[in-house]
């Protein structure tokens, strides 16, 4: 597959409706700079980190945790956790867009911090919240490069 139909997310004519590999944070080297040096915010259900910073690949990336002390069932765990990607995918493709543009990778760790079920509407508020929080902080990395 093309590393440009990958990059669109549209492969034989197709959307793919998955949050891939490289839009996501594995290394432990990456989590820990993300939690030391990013920059914290809460919007009720999630807290959040947010580091923007240069790389090889830019784009946006996304660490979601649900700790079991919040959700203490493991299928309850998955579905906040798949929520919070579906979320992410739909909200973040402008703020993707705009970060390869700046040569910027930009980190995001979502948290949940409430185990009561909350409505679709107030977690999407929730997620464009963190994701404006986001993207003034490459704007901010913009202006400092």
């Amino acid at each position: 597959m093309d590393a440009k139909v990958r990059a669109e997310g549209v492969a034989d004519g197709r959307l793919r409706y998955t949050l891939g590999k490289e839009r996501r944070i594995c290394l432990r080297r990456d989590k820990d700079v993300l939690f030391r040096e990013g920059v914290r915010m809460f919007a009720f259900p999630y807290r959040s980190v947010v580091y923007a910073h240069g790389g090889t690949e830019a784009g946006c990336r996304l660490l979601a945790i649900v700790p079991k002390r919040v959700c203490r069932l493991a299928v309850t765990r998955n579905t906040q956790r798949r929520h919070i990607r579906e979320l992410f995918r739909v909200e973040s493709a402008a703020l993707n867009a705009h970060c390869k543009r700046q040569g910027v990778v930009l980190d995001v760790a979502v948290i949940v911090v409430s185990d009561e079920e909350v409505r679709l509407e107030r977690a999407q508020r929730s997620m464009r919240k963190i994701l404006s929080h986001a993207e003034q902080e490459v704007k901010r990395r913009a202006q400092d490069a």
